[in-house]
Parts: C-alpha cells; sequence; structure tokens
C-alpha cells in the first residue's frame, strides 16, 4: 500500500492559497512566487524535450536545483522492483505532460541527507529522512512542500501526479543526453549535461542552437536560478502574467546556471579568465550583450533576467528587466542610473540626495515602469 505524507507547511499552503488569492483566467489560478505554486499547493514546473526522468548524480547539482527551483524528484536505486514498477507508469506520464522531472539514486540522496547543511544553517531539512524508495519530493521556491514515499497504488500515479504538481507554458531548452531507452525500467533514460572538469552543470547549447536554426518566432527568458533580479522577474512579472491565462506559445527558458559557476570561480584571486571568455561569447552569441557593453579587457558582459525574441527573419527583439548600472550625481544633487535598459528609467532622478536612499528610490520608482514594459514584451512575443 502506497504511504503518503504530506508536509505541514505544505498542507498550510494548500489551504490557504485559495484564501490568499482571488480567482484569475489562469488554469491554476494565482501562482505564488515565494512556495512556487498554484492555488491548489502544487508545485510549478517547467515542460521539456525529455521523454522520461532526468538523472542527477551528484549531490551539487542536486543542491543547485532544489535550493533554487521548483522541482520534483524521484528518489530510486537500481534493482528496486518498485521502483521499476514506477518507471512503467511514470515515462509515458512525463511523454504525456511534457514535465520536467528529475530522478537521484538513493546513495547520492543519502549523501545529501548527512550533509552539514542539512542539519544547521539556510538549507536545514531540505533533505528529510526516507524509510525506502521509491520516494517522491516535491520543491518550490527553495523548499521542501510535499514528499510521497512509497509506490503509487497501481493505476494511480497519473491521477496522483497531477495532485502534486502543475506545469507551466515554460520549456527548459537546457541541453540534456539520452543515456538509456524508456523501456529499460532499471535505468534513467536522460541525464543532465555536467561539465566533466568541474561537475558544474553543462554549458551546452545545442538545443538552443538548433531552434535558431529552424527559422522560427520563438522567444527565450536567459535567466540564473540564484540570482535576486531574476527572483524578481518571477515574481514581479512572469507569475503573475500566467497567472491571468497562458498565452498562445511557450515561452523557453535556458539557465545559465553553468556559465556563472565557471565565470565567478575564482583564479589567483580573480575571476576564472576562461569562465569571463565562455560567458562573453554565450552572451555575443545570444544577444545578451545587445545591452551590457563590454568591461575592461573588451569581453561582453550581458545581464539576466534577458528575454530575447528570436525571428524567423534572423533579427531579434530583447528585454531586460531592471540590471540598472551605476549611480551618476546630478547638478541638483540628485542621483540618476548611469545605465538601464529602458531609457523612461535612465531618466529618472531621485528623490533623495543621500546616496544609499537615493539608489532605493530609484529602484523603487524604476519597478513600476519595468514590469509594466515587461510585461508587454511577453503579451507580444508570445501573441
Amino acid at each position: 500500500m502506497a504511504r503518503l505524507r504530506l508536509l505541514s507547511s505544505g498542507l498550510l499552503a494548500a489551504l490557504l492559497l485559495p484564501l490568499l488569492f482571488s480567482c484569475a483566467k489562469g488554469p491554476y489560478g494565482r501562482l505564488s512566487p515565494e512556495t512556487g505554486t498554484d492555488a491548489k499547493g502544487r508545485v510549478l514546473l517547467p515542460k521539456t524535450s525529455a521523454e522520461g526522468p532526468v538523472l542527477i548524480e551528484s549531490k551539487a547539482n542536486l543542491d543547485a536545483i532544489v535550493r533554487y527551483d521548483s522541482a520534483a524528484i524521484l528518489v530510486r536505486k537500481d534493482g528496486c522492483r518498485y521502483c521499476q514498477e514506477t518507471m512503467t507508469e511514470l515515462v509515458p506520464y512525463l511523454k504525456k505532460r511534457k514535465a520536467l522531472f528529475y530522478a537521484v539514486d538513493a546513495a547520492v540522496y543519502q549523501e545529501a541527507y548527512r550533509s552539514p547543511d542539512n542539519t544547521d544553517g539556510q538549507y536545514k531539512g531540505l533533505y528529510p529522512k526516507i524509510l525506502g524508495t521509491p520516494t517522491f519530493l516535491f520543491y518550490g521556491g527553495g523548499k521542501l512542500e510535499n514528499i510521497h514515499e512509497g509506490a503509487f497504488d497501481p493505476g494511480k500515479l497519473e491521477e496522483s501526479l497531477d495532485s502534486y504538481l502543475a506545469v507551466l507554458p515554460t520549456v527548459q531548452i537546457n541541453d540534456v543526453i539520452k543515456v538509456a531507452d524508456g523501456d529499460d525500467l532499471d535505468s534513467i533514460p536522460y541525464e543532465i549535461e555536467v561539465d566533466e572538469e568541474t561537475d558544474d552543470p553543462g554549458r551546452g547549447t545545442m538545443a538552443l542552437e538548433k531552434k535558431i536554426q529552424a527559422k522560427e518566432d520563438f522567444t527565450v527568458l536567459f535567466t540564473w536560478r540564484r540570482c535576486s533580479d531574476c527572483a524578481s522577474y518571477r515574481k514581479e512579472v512572469l507569475y503573475p502574467f500566467f497567472s491571468e491565462g497562458f498565452p498562445e506559445k511557450d515561452l523557453y527558458v535556458y539557465e545559465t546556471d553553468g556559465y556563472f559557476l565557471y565565470r565567478n570561480r575564482l583564479v589567483d584571486g580573480t575571476k576564472n579568465p576562461d569562465g569571463v571568455k565562455a560567458w562573453s561569447s554565450f552572451a555575443e552569441k545570444f544577444h545578451l550583450a545587445d545591452y551590457g557593453g563590454k568591461d575592461e579587457e573588451g569581453n561582453a558582459l550581458g545581464y539576466v533576467p534577458t528575454l530575447v525574441h528570436f525571428k524567423a527573419d534572423g533579427s531579434v527583439d530583447l528585454d531586460v528587466f531592471q540590471n540598472d548600472v551605476g549611480l551618476k550625481k546630478n547638478e541638483d544633487g540628485t542621483y540618476s542610473f548611469e545605465k538601464a535598459f529602458l531609457p523612461e528609467v535612465q531618466a529618472l532622478k531621485s528623490r533623495e540626495n543621500d546616496k544609499t536612499d537615493a539608489l532605493k528610490d530609484l529602484r523603487k520608482q524604476a519597478l513600476p515602469l519595468e514590469k509594466k514594459a515587461s510585461l508587454s514584451f511577453l503579451k507580444e512575443a508570445l501573441a
């Protein structure tokens, strides 16, 4: 018999969200960026091209996903009969829903569970003690929302998972690697792409380039799961946009975690020069450098979150949220941003003369302008 355990925080979210948010036009009601859930407490997942679970092979990469993203994780192990039986229903379910669903071997999960950062600090309790496999874990907003221990009752997996997760009209376009056939019940058919030297998430762009080469209109959100501006974009723009109704087209998402980790790794006390060049080339190739300029060494900067609308004729439209850079003092003692994507934001003047207070004030003034522009961009690009 399958056993179900709903965490108190997840249950509370499920009970309170319908009360906190009024009905909306979107199919999932109001979406919560804080919990990464819909009005029914279901974790929000993107779509993927993978037709089955995607294996995470290290604690570091498991941490990189569940601490920041919404995610569904299957904990399993080789030779587990119940895991094999689960796979017979899970693979067809994921083909149908196109949901991005991860898997991790029990040994890797136990390493994460026993880690000191699971017993103290910001990430305490992210990995609960589990009694066996399979176990399903559902994360949202960097926190564990729900857990289901044991296999679902035969024939009930689709109905049960639909009560735990909801699929957004976003498509993760980072490369995944197919390593097994879906009928191999003791293997996970896909793996996340990983840099073998650093064990960082991979920096492959084959899927993205193939989409561009198809010469069709589509839009990509370039994001970094660890950046505050990206979290702000989800809160202020993306989730409110989806709450009001799903667009005609999917929004593609490229996660730049591998590039930023590679770039920010210190070498002799400075950013890794190879990583800086890798990011610069990426930013130039995919138009993130269209806003950003270059550093003192001539490397393209590029910022996230950036949305690039690729057109069939090869041209692009761009939207950059926040990333207003630097302050300059005006003759009247006020401050303005040295650089901003929107001209109307760059034209703003602070209502405070203290530099720290001026920055806060400018950001407060800029936010409604940037929200309006980004929402308009999404509506037009995905129509």
